[in-house]
């Protein structure tokens, strides 16, 4: 057997009887707590890490991710709904000018009718024809029995009334016809009716009526009333 103490081995030296000074085998030493502990750890911090990103994603923490996004989106829906916008407004003012256009146009032709209307009807109308002093006028009168005497010789006084306006051709008598309801002043042709106004004027007589039956004169005024 060797000698424990001077560290010889001999050949009938057992193994066991001489331990390395580290523990081997059977024999090793416990492991320290972290090294039991660290994959626990190391897990939790990963699942920790792992359900704070999640949760920034999904409550939209990461802004330097989502935002640039959003904007971009944003930005082009808000391009293209001021386009539509802007497209909408020109279509209105387009629609708005042509129908001011039309209506423009349209008044303007209504405005061409009623002139070339109202020129059509002055064309259309016989000229005005000059008073003539020198007519032949007949002053009837008509006056009822109430007058009494102040009928006596009414149609020369009223006769002269046109005398001293200027006529020369004037004529008095009595009605012998159906007299009218008011002082009337006769005419029967068109040429006569400017002159049958200016005397119906002279005397201030509003019925001038043209007649068809025949006329002792072309121009007779008949008076009912005073």
């Amino acid at each position: 057997m060797a000698d424990k103490r001077s560290g010889a081995k001999s050949a009938f030296d057992d193994d066991f009887e001489n331990p390395p000074a580290g523990p081997i085998g059977l024999h090793r030493g416990k492991p320290s707590g972290w090294a039991v502990t660290r994959p626990y750890v190391l897990t939790l911090v990963i699942a920790v890490l792992l359900g704070l990103c999640t949760y920034a994603w999904v409550s939209g923490k990461f802004s330097f991710l989502s935002r640039p996004q959003v904007t971009t989106s944003s930005s082009a829906s808000s391009s293209k709904e001021s386009r539509k916008i802007d497209n909408e407004k020109s279509a209105k003012k387009d629609t708005a000018s042509s129908q001011s256009s039309s209506s423009s146009n349209s008044d303007q032709k209504d405005d061409q009718k009623k002139d070339d209307s109202q020129n059509q009807d002055q064309q259309n109308q016989p000229a005005a024809q000059p008073v003539n002093q020198g007519a032949q006028v007949g002053v009837y009168n008509a006056l009822g029995a109430q007058y009494g005497a102040q009928r006596n010789g009414y149609a020369g006084r009223q006769a002269q009334v046109l005398r001293n306006a200027g006529y020369t051709n004037v004529s008095t008598g009595n009605l012998q016809t159906t007299a009218p309801t008011a002082n009337t002043v006769w005419y029967s042709n068109d040429a006569d009716k400017s002159t049958a106004e200016d005397v119906a004027a002279k005397f201030g007589i509003t019925a001038v009526q043209k007649v068809d039956t025949a006329l002792d004169y072309p121009i007779e005024v008949v008076f009912v009333s005073m």
